[in-house]
């Protein structure tokens, strides 16, 4: 019997407000995306560590902008129109399926 477990983790909506690109998640500190020259930012938390009583969690499915084989590709344009286009539907979302006073975390 294969008992693997695996982590199930978002981005508050606030640090993807601040960051104003989709970050990266690898595990290689030196690295440098080979498109836009970002680094992996490892900004995901751990479902636990939310509040589940104040968060909203929410999955978004997406194409990617720029695809490529392996680390060639990248989800957003060259002016990250796609992370603001998420950051501003989360934002057009709150007090109206989202109680005002909810955080946001994406997966």
């Amino acid at each position: 019997e294969l008992n693997v477990k695996v982590k199930l983790c978002f981005v508050d909506l606030e640090c993807l407000r601040v960051l104003d690109s989709l970050p990266r998640c690898g595990s290689t500190s030196e690295f440098r995306h080979p498109v836009t020259g970002e680094p992996n930012r490892n900004m995901c938390k751990e479902y636990h560590t939310f509040d589940r009583n104040s968060t909203c969690f929410i999955f978004i499915s997406h194409r990617w902008c720029r695809p490529g084989h392996d680390c060639e590709g990248h989800p957003d344009n060259d002016k990250n129109d796609k992370i603001r286009l998420i950051v501003a539907a989360c934002d057009a979302m709150k007090g109206v399926s989202i109680p005002e006073n909810f955080g946001v975390a994406c997966w």
